[in-house]
């Protein structure tokens, strides 16, 4: 009997939206927000690993991407994003 081999399913960000030169257009951003929860969805579904967190992704505010952070088990990542508000790291990984 052949032992399964181990792996990872990795994302190393900008994963959710493409670059803005400046803020997404307020009539896309409802579009934006639902493109971004579907690639989170489909994530999960294939079973990715962690999905680290680019400068495009946060294009949608703070707000935006904190709900899918906390519902997203864990596989949403950063370790130099800051919250400005407390000074904590704004990801954290539990396992």
């Amino acid at each position: 009997m052949e032992k399964e081999k181990g792996g990872l399913i990795l994302d190393a960000g900008d994963l959710f939206l493409k670059k803005f030169s400046a803020s997404p257009p307020e009539n896309e951003i409802k579009r934006l927000q639902e493109k971004a929860r579907l690639f989170l969805k489909s994530c999960e579904l294939m079973g990715y690993h962690s999905i680290g967190i680019g400068d495009n992704d946060l294009s949608l505010g703070k707000k935006f991407i904190a709900k899918p952070s906390k519902t997203s088990h864990g596989i949403i990542l950063s370790s130099n994003v800051i919250d400005e508000d407390s000074g904590n790291h704004f990801f954290s990984v539990t396992y």
